[in-house]
């Protein structure tokens, strides 16, 4: 039997599950999944839910995939895997469509890998706050999205996308440390009064910018080795000390 649905208490995950539909975290509620578990998405959701976040533009935008499997969070989620016994969301042969995070949704994520997820491995919209050490995330369009008041940290970990690594706009901060970025069109980029924070941080095989600031945007570098020099445009600003080309 699989999960989906809005949960209705605190629930706890061990071992091998399948979600067969989207599954929303409530505010109050939390997901706990232990070290080692392994979390398979079916292809198809037997239950799915819409999430639209307002665009500059005026108009909705839909976040969420109502044809793949999607979890959703309001709470509280925390993936608690360990050196040795990481957690593993979705294979790259099932495509679903990744984590969602919004409105005071909270995340805490340790050694997990999130592979399949066909548009976006991670949203972070709203007020949400996310906390990820030693993470891997592949096989999706976009590795982190975040906007709004959102803000990430993202530590010793790697992004490979196939086309925009961390994207961090309208007002969001993320941090990134010690982390790889690697291959797709661009590592990352700060808009829209947004800020990307970079220290240690490595950037292999993007084929246009590995750092890009556009729209007011900010980037700030700290020891950071990339293989394109970053890019600014429209009234963006890039602080680099001890960054580094290839």
């Amino acid at each position: 039997m699989g999960w989906h649905g809005a949960l209705t208490a605190d629930t706890e995950w061990s071992g091998e599950v399948l979600v067969d539909g989207d599954l929303l975290i409530p505010q109050g509620k939390l997901l706990r999944i232990h070290a080692g578990t392994k979390v398979r998405f079916a292809p198809k959701p037997a239950w799915s839910c819409a999430v639209f976040r307002s665009a500059p533009e005026g108009w909705p935008i839909e976040t969420t995939r109502r044809e793949l499997c999607d979890i959703v969070v309001q709470g509280r989620l925390e993936i608690l895997g360990a050196v040795g016994a990481s957690i593993s969301l979705g294979t790259p042969e099932e495509p679903w469509g990744g984590l969602c995070f919004l409105g005071q949704g909270r995340g805490r994520l340790r050694q997990v890998r999130i592979a399949g997820a066909r548009e976006t491995s991670l949203q972070a919209l709203d007020d949400a706050r996310i906390d990820c050490v030693g993470c891997l995330m592949r096989d999706s369009e976009k590795g982190l999205w975040a906007m709004g008041l959102a803000r990430v940290r993202f530590i010793s970990g790697e992004i490979a996308a196939e086309r925009w690594g961390a994207i961090c706009c309208e007002g969001s901060q993320v941090r990134l440390e010690r982390s790889l970025l690697r291959g797709g069109e661009q590592g990352c980029s700060a808009s829209g009064w947004s800020l990307v924070d970079l220290t240690g941080c490595r950037f292999e095989g993007q084929t246009e910018s590995a750092v890009c600031a556009l729209d007011h945007g900010w980037v700030r570098m700290t020891d950071c080795v990339s293989s394109i020099p970053p890019t600014r445009l429209n009234q963006a600003r890039i602080d680099a000390l001890n960054a580094s080309t290839l």
